[in-house]
């Protein structure tokens, strides 16, 4: 029943958004395929690389738990759907400055679409450096990519 529940949602959804890109977050890999035109493969990202508690390993929301998931279902990336590895997280936090620059690797290596909810303000020069290698000139299409 659930199968059938999910499915039938999800072609509402993309009856009722024609012509619109249809990003599923949190959605069954399976059930997506054919509805959603990007899907977020990863557990949610955290500010944090390792989840407080010992007993969940893959499914809580440290940023070590999005990456590795992304990685591993990378292969899905314009197979089935677009991927998405969730936000980048940019700002001063308890990640180190080498977890940032995996995760900003980890983006780029993946292919798939990039977010960052940033104030971008507020992040430092050397973080945003970071974010620019992702966007190099002339590889953007379609729109504007502002980093400042």
């Amino acid at each position: 029943y659930i199968y059938q529940a999910m499915h039938m949602a999800l072609s509402t959804l993309r009856d009722a958004a024609e012509g619109a890109h249809l990003l599923g977050c949190s959605c069954p890999l399976g059930s997506a395929i054919g509805f959603c035109d990007s899907v977020r493969v990863s557990a949610d990202t955290a500010p944090q690389w390792l989840a407080g508690v010992p007993w969940d390993r893959t499914n809580l929301p440290p940023a070590r738990n999005a990456l590795r998931n992304s990685l591993v279902r990378q292969a899905l990336h314009r197979r089935w759907f677009l991927t998405n590895t969730d936000c980048l997280i940019l700002r001063d936090c308890s990640l180190s400055p080498a977890q940032v620059c995996g995760a900003v690797a980890v983006a780029g290596l993946c292919g798939g679409l990039v977010f960052v909810s940033e104030n971008m303000k507020g992040i430092s020069a050397d973080r945003r450096a970071l974010l620019q290698r992702l966007f190099p000139v002339g590889l953007v299409r379609g729109g504007t990519v502002l980093l400042d």
